[in-house]
């Protein structure tokens, strides 16, 4: 099921654990746990995780692991100076082209339909 809009992280919440996606809460506006032992504890509990996103205004974490999911990280340059590495071939300037360039290359569409997730880039000086 794909939404146009964003659905209040409650919700986003409450729809993964009814996949059956292993759900904690991360400290609002962050990638961080909010939680120790996060992992573990992620939850499919309709219940727990009502009460848990009743009581802050936290961002949504799924526990790949327990929930049998695969991520593919799809990194692009953060800035002007950053250049793939050395052995990267010809053509690709990002993970999108690797994943499309490795499906060709072994007889496979890009995996197109599917769930996808666009998270914050953070960029430290330095």
């Amino acid at each position: 099921m794909h939404h146009n809009t964003p659905l209040p992280l409650a919700d986003a919440a409450r729809e993964a654990a009814e996949r059956g996606w292993h759900v904690a809460p991360l400290v609002p506006g962050a990638k961080s746990p909010a939680v120790r032992s996060w992992e573990p504890r992620a939850t499919t509990d309709a219940e727990v995780v009502a009460r848990c996103w009743r009581a802050g205004t936290y961002n949504l974490g799924i526990a790949t692991g327990p929930s049998r999911l695969v991520v593919i990280d799809l990194d692009v340059p953060k800035h002007d100076q950053d250049f793939p590495p050395m052995c990267t071939p010809s053509g690709v300037t990002d993970g999108a082209d690797m994943l499309a360039m490795l499906a060709e290359q072994h007889g496979q569409s890009c995996p197109g339909e599917t769930f996808t997730v666009r998270t914050a880039s953070v960029i430290t000086g330095g």
